[in-house]
C-alpha cells in the first residue's frame, strides 16, 4: 500500500513539474530572457534563485551523512561556500555586470577568441557530466529505496 502511494506521489509530482515546464517553455525568447529574466527580475529574487539552486537531494543526503560522521567538517565547508558567495556578490558580480556578457562562454569568446571558447565549452561539458552524475545519484538512490526500483533504472529515469 505505502509503495503504491509513494509511486503515485512521485509520478504526480513529476508530471506537475513537467507541465509547469511546458507551460513556461515558450516564454524564453532569447538568451537574455533565459539567463537574466529579461532583466525584469529584482536582484533579491535572482539571489534567492541562485541560493536555492545549491540545494538538491544530495544536500540533505550527502551533507547530512558527512555531518553525522565527521561533525563540524560539513558545517565548515558549508560556511566557506557561504563566504565565497558573499565575496562573489559584493566584488565579482558588479565587475561581471559591467562586461555586458550573459555567459562565461560569451566573455571568453570576446576576450580570447572562438578557439579558446570551444575548448572551454568542451572542458565544461565534460566536467558537467560528472557534476550532473553526482546530483542525480542521490535522487536515484532515494527513488530506488523508496519505490524498490533497481538503482540503474532509477538513475536512467532520473536523467529523462
Amino acid at each position: 500500500m505505502n509503495s503504491t502511494i509513494d509511486t503515485a506521489v512521485i509520478f504526480i509530482f513529476s508530471a506537475f513539474v513537467l507541465a509547469i515546464g511546458m507551460l513556461f517553455a515558450r516564454t524564453g525568447r532569447n538568451l537574455k530572457s533565459f539567463f537574466a529574466g529579461g532583466e525584469a527580475v529584482p536582484w533579491f529574487i535572482g539571489g534567492l534563485s541562485l541560493f536555492m539552486s545549491f540545494f538538491s537531494a544530495g544536500t540533505f543526503v550527502a551533507w547530512g551523512s558527512i555531518a553525522y560522521k565527521h561533525g563540524w567538517v560539513a558545517v565548515t565547508i558549508q560556511w566557506t561556500m557561504c563566504l565565497g558567495a558573499i565575496v562573489t556578490g559584493l566584488f565579482l558580480s558588479p565587475r561581471w555586470r559591467a562586461t555586458g556578457n550573459l555567459t562565461a562562454a560569451e566573455f571568453i569568446r570576446e576576450r580570447l577568441g572562438e578557439r579558446v571558447q570551444k575548448t572551454y565549452i568542451g572542458i565544461f561539458t565534460l566536467v558537467s557530466v560528472f557534476i550532473k552524475g553526482s546530483v542525480l545519484y542521490p535522487v536515484a538512490k532515494l527513488v530506488s529505496i523508496s519505490l524498490g526500483f533497481p538503482l540503474v533504472e532509477s538513475t536512467i529515469w532520473g536523467c529523462l
